[in-house]
């Protein structure tokens, strides 16, 4: 079957087939290798180009008798870059093509939920003894597969909410000379980029007030700050962890979990939800805004320390070069004054990364983000510059640091991180706010000679900057066979393999290592996408010390087993 599930017709009797979501996103991370592999082509190509024009400059300099000779070379170079650049534009041209057909695979209608929406909000009307009906408002809107099942739960939440907070009893919809059954809309709209979904309903709409005192009596608020917060702010402690006004926790309401779940999970889309006070159906509604495709993204990059970051250019609102004597202290806060504008609040990005930052500069580069109505000064060590790039999505928590969108790999092979803006205004909000520090010298261990080995780009320079970022040495290579080379020149503490590579695979590499005299006690980790009962069976009997799943990261098993073994 090769991953196939069914062969079937659609609604237009086209042919179909159903085949696993895993080899989708395969493919999708090929076609991002191949976007990274014509950048470097293209580089290269340049580099040839200066080569050229630079003989050209020296060619009236050189000995007359050698100069026809010379020139023949030159033109014969010519011709080469020209033909070069021909071949690189249309393998750029199916790239592109290539990259944009497979978005469109992983594009699915968000109208193929309203079924179940709708059965939703019906069942859940009637286990409160009430009568309401779902409006679906998307048109024919595609969202990618990735986004589309992370908003999932959130849209469940509240529709569910609607029904449960929103909607009124009968006999109350009844005296206000309301209809019986109550109307909750579901609107979808494009911008973009990204798509704006509104869930509203026409119930009796959010009190301010109610919040207010639910806020209070479990400590999410202390009653003199409430009385100095406006109407909207105060509408917006519903999406603090732990609120919730449900007098019990019930299966329609949410199970008493909360709107902080709902903004967590759109959050780590890089997306924001609020509150719409008055919305089109009359009553309070919420709206999310989250990307169309999670897969690709517009951005800045910067650099701070040593690492470089991706800004997704939606939030980028300005750069700036600042002075020391534009630093200054607010109660407590270091705030900057930029161009006569207020002041705004600073944060450096390394140290909210985790990382360590020097200080003596003689003056901060500034990256201006928004966040809706919130502004936030982003200091940097360097403003590279604005592209195009292709996300390798990772558990937000892999290498214990916040606001991680995932991996995206540049040009040149260096891998930078993908920023989740709204939490990294979150990040900015509770960590310290110190003003920098010079990085204190390492008391770690001396770091560990390991290779690294998959056939994956990303996947490569992913490990490589989790196990680098632990002073590791890493050297890398794309399948077993360039492996089992590195290991005849060098000398390793351990081998991280993937399973599945061309030419000798994870499981033949290890068991070609077991019966090498010198090799045979060096450490073996296997990592693999799959987790099929006979491949870690047959990795073990290969003699893997260790087996993990790409992706179940989240509690460091990496760097844990590197820790063990090596």
């Amino acid at each position: 079957r090769g991953g196939a599930e069914q062969l079937g017709q659609d609604a237009a009797g086209q042919a179909t087939v159903r085949v696993e979501a895993s080899r989708l996103d395969r493919l999708m991370d090929y076609s991002g290798e191949l976007l990274v592999t014509h950048a470097r082509f293209a580089s290269r190509g340049e580099g040839l180009r200066g080569v050229h024009l630079a003989l050209q400059r020296r060619l009236p300099e050189v000995d007359p008798q050698v100069r026809a000779w010379l020139s023949a070379v030159v033109r014969d170079l010519e011709r080469i870059v020209d033909a070069e650049r021909r071949e690189l534009e249309a393998f750029g041209r199916l790239t592109r093509d290539l990259g944009e057909a497979m978005k469109q695979v992983r594009m699915l209608p968000l109208a193929g939920l309203a079924p179940s929406w709708r059965q939703l909000v019906r069942e859940s009307a009637q286990q409160l003894g009430r009568k309401a009906e779902l409006v679906v408002e998307v048109g024919d809107i595609e969202l990618d597969k990735y986004v589309l099942d992370r908003i999932r739960e959130p849209l469940i939440h509240l529709l569910r909410n609607s029904v449960a907070h929103g909607l009124e009893p009968a006999a109350e919809r009844a005296a206000q000379g309301k209809a019986e059954t109550g109307r909750v809309v579901l609107h979808a709209t494009l911008q973009g980029a990204h798509v704006r979904l509104e869930v509203s309903d026409d119930g009796r709409g959010l009190d301010a007030r109610t919040i207010g005192e639910c806020a209070v009596r479990k400590g999410l608020v202390e009653r003199e700050r409430l009385a100095q917060m406006p109407p909207a702010e105060v509408v917006g402690l519903i999406f603090q962890e732990g609120f919730s006004t449900a007098a019990e926790a019930g299966r329609v309401s949410g199970r008493g979990v909360g709107l902080s779940v709902v903004r967590s999970h759109v959050a780590g889309l890089g997306g924001e939800v609020q509150v719409v006070p008055r919305s089109r159906t009359g009553g309070a509604g919420f709206e999310l805004v989250v990307p169309v495709s999670a897969v690709s993204r517009r951005g800045l990059l910067v650099r701070a320390g040593a690492s470089i970051y991706a800004l997704p250019i939606e939030h980028v609102q300005r750069t700036v070069r600042v002075s020391p004597d534009a630093l200054e202290q607010v109660d407590g806060e270091p705030v900057v004054r930029a161009a006569g504008a207020e002041p705004l609040r600073l944060r450096w990005l390394a140290q909210l990364m985790g990382r360590a930052i020097e200080k003596g500069r003689q003056g901060v580069k500034v990256v201006v983000l928004e966040r809706g109505a919130a502004r936030l000064g982003l200091a940097v060590d360097e403003v590279l510059r604005e592209d195009e790039y292709v996300i390798k999505r990772l558990p937000a928590n892999l290498v214990g640091v916040v606001a991680v969108d995932g991996a995206v790999i540049l040009a040149d092979g260096a891998l930078a991180v993908a920023v989740n803006v709204p939490e990294l205004f979150q990040a900015a909000g509770t960590r310290s706010a110190r003003a920098p520090e010079a990085a204190a010298p390492s008391s770690r261990a001396p770091g560990k000679r390991i290779l690294v080995v998959d056939d994956m780009l990303t996947i490569r320079a992913l490990h490589r900057s989790i196990l680098e970022a632990e002073g590791h040495l890493v050297t890398l290579a794309a399948d077993g066979e360039e492996a089992w080379a590195a290991l005849q020149r060098e000398r390793f503490d351990l081998v991280v393999s993937d399973v599945q590579m061309p030419r000798l695979d994870g499981c033949a590499l290890t068991a070609r290592i077991r019966a090498d005299d010198r090799l045979r006690d060096l450490p073996v980790v296997l990592v693999t996408a799959r987790g099929r009962p006979e491949e870690v069976s047959a990795g073990g009997k290969a003699g893997a010390n260790e087996y993990l799943i790409k992706g179940q990261y989240e509690s460091g098993k990496l760097l844990a087993a590197v820790r063990r073994f090596a």
